[in-house]
């Protein structure tokens, strides 16, 4: 779904990575703080100025991964999985099958991003404000902090699709007509309502002469306007998933690594030239967990002759699935274009990728010819809120 990405951490088991594109954004903000830090303190040296600047952009990017959190931890009190959150040039996204605890869920996990942005600008006032006597360019960082927090409140709670406000939105009218199909539909009529209005806004700025704005309210426009109209086609593509079960999409197991076998013998048969790769680990021929090469090789240098089962990885290194779960639920789980495992009884039988599924709907549409690489199914269910 999204480009290269690094994984620099995890915050309570949720794995964080930060996107290629996260880069491109990071940069110019950076560089602006320190030019708006030297034209408002023109008495700061240069490296005063620059760190200033550096205390500023972490505070923003901070911001933006409080708002992930914050909507990862009313998924996970709502007992959905969190797969991740990941860090984009426009904000970030919560892997979260939100819509699947239902309405209530999803309006909740919705509501809470643009929630803790709004705390947020109120913590960086009353910082501004303490700050405003010993140390006033400090002061103008919390101030500035503050501003961005309560824009990105009021911007994140716009009535499009996908920002958070257009999750609510869908998941009131969910709630209250029992359909969520009608709740994606109004979302994206209003989603595609509000782009236009941003655009013709950003028209207007431009014959105003303002031309940084009016670019960024119609590329925003824009935005909202694709995301709304492949809304609905996201809800036509997850009931026609529904329709069918992982067991009649999965392709063959990969290699299962006997939990017994030493670590040795693991990356000699399994492990070695994969290793960017995560092999299920079977005792009985039942799933007990993951490995790596890494993993196995961190292990097996203090003994190599341990068993594979000692060198185990989390247990959310490995994706898995029961072989009667719907393929709209499988399609959540691979949206970030890890396979998942399929299981029947605690025992691995396959696994399921993005390609399996396109090729099951060209044979559910009666296509005997398999969709283009590139012609891969979206996930049908939200990514995440957090925008």
């Amino acid at each position: 779904m999204f480009g290269r990405g690094w994984r620099i951490g995890s915050i309570g088991g949720v794995p964080i990575t930060l996107d290629a594109s996260w880069v491109w954004v990071a940069i110019p903000i950076t560089y602006t703080l320190y030019v708006r830090v030297g034209l408002t303190n023109p008495h700061l040296g240069e490296l005063e100025a620059l760190g200033l600047a550096l205390v500023a952009a972490v505070l923003f990017f901070g911001s933006v991964l409080v708002h992930e959190l914050a909507h990862a931890a009313v998924a996970r009190a709502k007992g959905l999985p969190v797969f991740g959150i990941r860090l984009l040039f426009w904000g970030g996204a919560t892997e979260t099958p939100a819509d699947r605890g239902g309405a209530t869920a999803q309006l909740l996990i919705s509501a809470v991003g643009p929630l803790s942005n709004g705390l947020l600008a109120l913590l960086f006032w009353r910082l501004s404000l303490a700050a405003a006597d010993p140390f006033p360019p400090l002061a103008g960082v919390f101030g500035y902090s503050a501003l961005v927090n309560a824009m990105v409140s009021g911007l994140n709670l716009l009535p499009g699709y996908p920002l958070d406000g257009g999750q609510i939105l869908r998941a009131l009218v969910w709630r209250a007509t029992g359909s969520r199909t009608k709740g994606s539909r109004v979302a994206g009529w209003v989603g595609v309502a509000v782009g236009v209005a941003l655009a013709g806004i950003g028209v207007l700025e431009l014959r105003h002469g303002n031309a940084g704005f009016a670019i960024w309210l119609a590329f925003i426009g824009w935005f909202l306007i694709q995301a709304a109209r492949g809304a609905e086609q996201r809800e036509r593509l997850r009931e026609r998933l529904a329709g069918g079960r992982a067991a009649e999409a999965m392709g063959p197991p990969p290699p299962l690594v006997p939990a017994g076998i030493s670590l040795t013998e693991a990356l000699d048969r399994y492990l070695r030239g994969h290793e960017g790769e995560v092999f299920p680990v079977v005792d009985d021929g039942r799933l007990v967990g993951a490995v790596s090469f890494a993993s196995a090789r961190r292990v097996g240098q203090e003994d190599p002759l341990r068993p594979v089962r000692d060198a185990l990885l989390p247990s959310d290194a490995l994706r898995t699935v029961e072989a009667g779960t719907g393929l709209d639920r499988v399609a959540e789980i691979v949206a970030s274009g890890r396979p998942a495992i399929v299981l029947a009884e605690g025992r691995p039988v396959g696994r399921i990728e993005a390609d399996d599924l396109a090729r099951w709907l060209a044979r559910a549409s009666g296509d005997p010819a398999e969709p283009p690489g590139g012609d891969r199914p979206a996930a049908p269910g939200d990514v995440g809120p957090g925008r």
